[in-house]
């Protein structure tokens, strides 16, 4: 998915922009999953079967 992101940027920008595009996308998307990731510090896991 990144590579093709990468390849359809390549052709309007240079491939630093491109790569830079992709990247901060990239950790974007990282940086709200692990904003929104369900904490389990505080939590009674002890599941009953």
């Amino acid at each position: 998915m990144m590579i093709f992101a990468f390849d359809v940027l390549k052709k309007d920008f240079s491939v630093i922009i491109s790569a830079a595009m992709v990247g901060a996308i990239v950790f974007g998307l990282a940086f709200y999953s692990a904003l929104t990731v369900s904490e389990t510090h505080d939590k009674d896991l002890e599941f009953v079967e």
